[in-house]
């Protein structure tokens, strides 16, 4: 490692270690890694490693290396980020163009997939469980930090959640599923300044009492795009499934919480009247601050049937509830007939200067 004796153009079919411990393998102190490559050009087969104080690690500036498979059973870990990394030393040397098939990870203390220091890095699947350990400070199963462009194509997590921080650009995810008792309240965490892409989120709390607040939750300004959000638990008027940060550039295609409400519906206007409610508790807007801005749906309303068209045609709008006054919104339209409908459908959610109307 560290630019030095570094693996080049070998290919290795299997390697496994087990109870790993104390100085193994550095002979002047290490946390016992079963497992450290420092590679370039090189195939690898399955990497399986068991019972080790420390991770299995491709390091430094490994590059352009194809694994199949990754399994690490902890079990006897006492160290943090001590399951599957990809770790650069740094900024002095980063991981460039690694590509991993599957991680399996499972009773790590925590951070048992780790991206630190990576340039161009991909993962085809990753499966974490219970990955977050009694006496873990970081209580998180995946970290992606200090990376450029790494992609993942699908992760699921049991008991645990992901970290997306803010030295992370231009990530590509494809779908997160975390499920159990979701340490944080907070499944997914994106403090990302750059963009990123998410293609689903899915975040299933099973307590009996569930302590999950949202299912994302964004405290970076990057923008991109996450396709779907959604959670088993109830609309609440003080979390909603997924929030936006104020000067936001991310949008959500749905954010679905448990309430089994739809997202897209045919609603009659309310007979002769100009104004028509409508509950729903997928449909809100949340204040973000005292600049005004507000993360809220953009709705889509089209007529239904012929006389619909006469009432939104003569001029309409939809105003959105306050998510702390319970879910639902309005449409404001000409005078309607006792037999007319409309179609309305959430676009994409976003954040906007002020409340849309």
């Amino acid at each position: 490692g560290e630019g030095q004796g570094n693996l080049e153009r070998c290919r290795i079919d299997h390697i496994y270690a087990e109870d790993c411990a104390g100085d193994y393998p550095h002979p002047t102190g290490g946390p016992g890694n079963g497992i450290i490559f420092t590679v370039n050009y090189c195939t690898i087969g399955m990497v399986h490693q068991k019972n080790c104080e420390g991770g299995v690690k491709i390091q430094d500036d490994s590059s352009y290396t194809m694994v199949d498979t990754v399994i690490v059973e902890g079990g006897a870990n006492t160290t943090e980020n001590a399951g599957f990394k990809l770790q650069g030393a740094d900024g002095q040397r980063s991981v460039i163009g690694v590509h991993v098939g599957r991680v399996i990870t499972k009773d790590n203390l925590s951070q048992a997939l780790y991206f630190s220091e990576t340039t161009d890095c991909y993962i085809g699947s990753y499966h974490g469980t219970d990955n977050v350990g009694v006496g873990a400070t970081a209580v998180r199963d995946v970290v992606i930090r200090e990376s450029t462009r790494p992609r993942i194509g699908n992760i699921v997590v049991t008991n645990g959640n992901v970290l997306i921080a803010d030295t992370v650009d231009d990530y590509e995810i494809g779908t997160i599923a975390v499920s159990g008792t979701i340490t944080t309240n907070i499944a997914v965490q994106d403090e990302s300044l750059g963009d990123g892409n998410i293609g689903s989120i899915v975040a299933i709390d099973t307590q009996g009492t569930p302590t999950l607040q949202y299912a994302y939750r964004q405290t970076g300004t990057g923008g991109g795009h996450i396709g779907s959000v959604k959670t088993n638990v109830d609309f609440s008027t003080t979390y909603p499934a997924a929030l936006l940060v104020q000067g936001s550039g991310k949008t959500i295609g749905k954010i679905v919480n448990g309430s089994g409400d739809p997202t897209a519906d045919v609603v009659q206007l309310t007979d002769t009247d100009t104004s028509t409610v409508v509950a729903n508790d997928n449909v809100y807007k949340v204040y973000l601050g005292a600049s005004g801005n507000y993360m809220e749906p953009v709705i889509e309303i089209q007529a239904h049937e012929a006389d619909g068209q006469v009432a939104i045609g003569s001029g309409w709008r939809v105003v959105m509830n306050d998510i702390s006054a319970g879910g639902g919104f309005t449409i404001h339209h000409g005078t309607a007939g006792n037999s007319d409908y409309v179609h309305w459908r959430i676009a994409e959610w976003r954040v906007k200067a002020t409340a849309a109307t």
